[in-house]
């Protein structure tokens, strides 16, 4: 259990960061990240842009606010993705940061599971479908 929050934390970590990077990039007015979005008709974007980064990294950071910064993180991701291959990439860097969120998203259903007894006297997890319970612990 120490081991997987260990992990979620440094996935999280380097995926704020690297939303906060890309961030400073777009607010900035780095020439790379303007004539990315140039390429792309986003240039009059690029603040917008900025400041959707920095809301998906705090709301990764945030305990309470993190399942809807994954969402909206794996949206914005997605769009990354098309992105890079409408330029011609193939997409890896969003890719991996979207597969990171979701390990992210996984290790956080299961650090927060919790058996709940039912009237018959079985123990039911609350988490998903696939987790059992053995006493009062969830196994996924």
């Amino acid at each position: 259990m120490k081991t997987k929050k260990i992990v979620k934390g440094v996935l999280i970590g380097i995926i704020a960061a690297m939303f906060l990077f890309s961030a400073y990039g777009k607010l900035r007015g780095d020439m790379t990240a303007v004539m990315m979005l140039e390429q792309l008709n986003l240039g009059a974007y690029r603040v917008a842009l900025g400041i959707i980064d920095i809301i998906i990294a705090l709301s990764l950071l945030c305990k309470r606010t993190r399942r809807v910064g994954i969402a909206v993180g794996t949206g914005y991701l997605g769009g990354a993705i098309a992105s890079d291959l409408a330029l011609g990439g193939m997409g890896v860097v969003p890719g991996v940061l979207m597969l990171m969120l979701w390990v992210i998203a996984r290790l956080d259903t299961q650090l927060h599971c919790t058996c709940n007894k039912e009237t018959s006297g079985t123990e039911k997890c609350l988490c998903t479908p696939t987790c059992t319970c053995d006493k009062g612990k969830c196994t996924c």
